[in-house]
């Protein structure tokens, strides 16, 4: 949850007891980009699971991202978290600084973000560490593209009672109307159940909050978050069972089944680390112009499946800390149109782009 801010003795103290919190509008979350002024495609890359600590080879790292981006060549990147587990301070700011100083191969800033995983809080520092540190690089509102500004993430955090943190709207404009909208959401980190830890999920506020959002401004648009929804099982399993199209799913679940997960005791979902309860937040997604739903987490899962007309997707972990396939690491990324169009297909809209440190590229199923 949020921090509180503690009054200030005086006069300002009497009238924040009487005011309250400020209110927090829709607006709060939303930066803007008139990057469809300059541009009728957008390029989203997603890197996923990163898990720098302070025993990482960061400039091994660097150079492997900075490689990969140049394969992939985006507009804009999203972390779907876990971006540091047993890091410090350093740790993040390597990252985070690494993340802001990219440019695509027309000499333009890159734009960012990153959602939060169940890892990004644990490390040596406050836990409020990597959020404010996210926000000293996120000071800009509106974007204008190209523009060099003091910092290029896109993400918002507002002192508001909306559980989790990053919560944030990313609307891409073509000058005065937006075309798209992408949307980061904190599936929030582990939650005590019983005698053990579990996976939480995406409360009942944050899908309020995201339904008042997608309602205010009606527009295509892709959502990001980190642990994956139950409806990823749902649609691995219509896919085994050949209820989906072929051309409309892909990728693969290599994650062992559980053995110690909250679905251990229920009916033994298949190798998906998911949240510990099945929400709405799927169908509200669906109802309110959802084309994409993307997550990281499972770092040697790359399913992918057309599911009720919404792309479900796992990024592709992005190096290899922790643990991961050295034929399963890189990225994967979007591509959305002007027109609004997203057929979210593999090889159409959606992409794999696998690379490894010794320098092999895969991109959709071909070497490079």
């Amino acid at each position: 949850m949020k921090k509180k801010i503690l009054p200030i003795l005086g006069l300002m103290a009497l009238s924040l007891a009487a005011c309250g919190e400020r209110e927090v509008t829709l607006k709060d979350y939303e930066k803007t980009l008139d990057i469809f002024a300059y541009k009728d495609t957008v390029r989203i890359m997603q890197i996923a699971d990163l898990h720098w600590s302070m025993n990482t080879d960061y400039q091994a790292e660097k150079r492997y991202i900075t490689k990969l981006v140049a394969e992939v060549d985006p507009d804009i990147i999203i972390s779907t978290g876990d971006n540091v587990l047993g890091g410090d301070v350093t740790t993040y700011r390597e990252v985070f600084s690494l993340l802001d100083g990219l440019k695509n191969s027309s000499g333009k800033p890159i734009y960012w973000a990153s959602v939060w995983g169940n890892h990004d809080r644990s490390g040596i520092y406050n836990p409020d560490f990597p959020n404010d540190l996210q926000l000293n690089y996120a000071k800009t509102k509106d974007f204008k593209y190209g523009e060099e500004t003091k910092g290029h993430s896109f993400y918002s955090s507002p002192e508001d009672k909306v559980f989790g943190r990053s919560n944030f709207v990313f609307s891409l404009t073509d000058g005065s109307n937006t075309i798209w909208r992408l949307y980061g959401v904190d599936s929030n980190t582990d939650t005590y159940s019983g005698n053990r830890y579990v996976y939480d999920h995406i409360h009942k506020d944050q899908i309020e909050w995201f339904e008042k959002e997608a309602k205010d401004v009606v527009v295509p648009s892709l959502t990001y978050f980190h642990i994956p929804l139950w409806e990823t099982v749902d649609a691995y399993r219509a896919a085994q069972a050949g209820e989906l199209p072929e051309g409309t799913y892909g990728g693969e679940i290599r994650e062992s089944d559980f053995t110690a997960g909250p679905l251990d005791e229920k009916d033994g979902q298949p190798g998906v680390y998911i949240a510990d309860e099945k929400t709405n937040f799927f169908d509200v997604c669906k109802e309110n112009g959802v084309k994409g739903i993307f997550n990281g987490h499972d770092h040697i899962n790359d399913f992918h499946a057309i599911y009720k007309d919404v792309l479900l997707a796992y990024g592709i972990k992005s190096g290899n800390g922790l643990y991961s396939d050295n034929d399963m690491i890189g990225a994967a990324y979007m591509e959305i149109h002007k027109d609004g169009s997203f057929d979210g297909r593999l090889g159409h809209d959606f992409h794999h782009c696998l690379m490894t440190y010794d320098g092999v590229v895969t991109i959709d199923g071909g070497n490079k």
